[in-house]
């Protein structure tokens, strides 16, 4: 659950949720993504440059924003995760 990560392991909790989702997207998966609209709270993490470049080639595949991007990754991560 990534509100349990903590300060040092929320990078690594966002960076598993990016992962899931490329890899169920690379995987063929239908993937829904809500637009996203109105006031967002910003939240900053540090990724891996390899992790990025591959989320940047998605977005621009798909057309896609990275605050929808990002709150369809979440929101699959945190609702595949028990006790979520």
């Amino acid at each position: 659950m990534i509100a349990a990560a903590g300060p040092n392991g929320l990078s690594a909790a966002y960076a598993r949720a990016f992962t899931e989702l490329l890899d169920r997207i690379d995987a063929g998966d239908a993937v829904m993504f809500a637009a996203v609209r109105g006031l967002k709270k910003r939240v900053a993490v540090r990724l891996d440059h390899a992790l990025c470049e591959r989320i940047g080639a998605r977005l621009t595949t798909l057309n896609l924003k990275i605050t929808d991007f990002a709150c369809a990754a979440i929101d699959r991560h945190l609702n595949a995760t028990p006790g979520a």
